[in-house]
């Protein structure tokens, strides 16, 4: 299990749960699935199986880094 905090600024940490909410849809296109969560919903819940193959895990990692590098421009 891994939690990634998405914040709209570093320095007040306002929560970002339309960030996450964006970031779900488009990764689920693309075939890569996970839940969000937190108290204000602003964070991605990676959770991937104990019996993932490292292929499909560091596919699953390129396409969560592609698309949060997309959410940023």
């Amino acid at each position: 299990f891994l939690g990634v905090e998405f914040v709209k600024d570093k320095k007040t940490k306002e929560p970002a749960p339309e960030v996450v909410k964006k970031l779900a849809r488009r990764c689920f296109e693309r075939g890569l699935l996970f839940l969000s969560g937190g108290t204000c919903g602003n964070v991605a819940r990676i959770t991937p199986a104990l019996v993932i193959t490292e292929e499909a895990l560091f596919r699953g990692i390129e396409i969560l880094a592609e698309e949060v590098a997309e959410l940023e421009r």
